[in-house]
């Protein structure tokens, strides 16, 4: 992540997409899904924060894959404070598109179930207007009244 090169981008960009792969809080999650030592996760989640601020002045989707060890009710709720002016959310269930992902953790097929993605979603109506889920139950859009 790069928050100065998102400033300078600012007057030339309708917005930006950033991917979550973990609370924010969760260096050992962040070190496990990105391969970063722990200094270089604690760096990365500092320049993400500051990221996601500048991102938060546009148009911002913020794109979570929902990995069931990494992303579920209890860690939702650990994400929210820190996506909750994001314009939309992108729940993407894992292995739903077997060209995209790779087998991780054992998971090899769509994880997890397309139920569980849903109750995801509505958790998240909470604090951002829109969210969009993707898997295999097709693509569906939740938004606020």
């Amino acid at each position: 992540m790069k928050p100065d090169v998102l400033k300078k981008a600012l007057p030339f960009v309708k917005g930006f997409v950033i991917e979550i792969k973990a609370p924010l809080d969760d260096i050992p999650a962040i070190m496990e899904l990105t391969g970063l030592s722990e200094e270089r996760s604690v760096k990365y989640v500092s320049l993400l924060r500051e990221s996601l601020d500048i991102a938060k002045q546009k148009w911002l989707r913020v794109w979570i894959r929902v990995i069931p060890e990494f992303i579920n009710t209890g860690t939702i709720a650990r994400i929210l404070p820190d996506i909750e002016e994001a314009s939309e959310v992108m729940l993407y269930q894992f292995m739903s598109n077997p060209d995209f992902d790779l087998p991780f953790k054992g998971h090899d097929t769509p994880t997890p179930q397309w139920d569980e993605v849903r109750k995801l979603g509505e958790m998240l109506l909470e604090k951002v207007q829109k969210v969009r889920l993707v898997g295999d139950g097709g693509k569906l859009l939740l938004e606020k009244n």
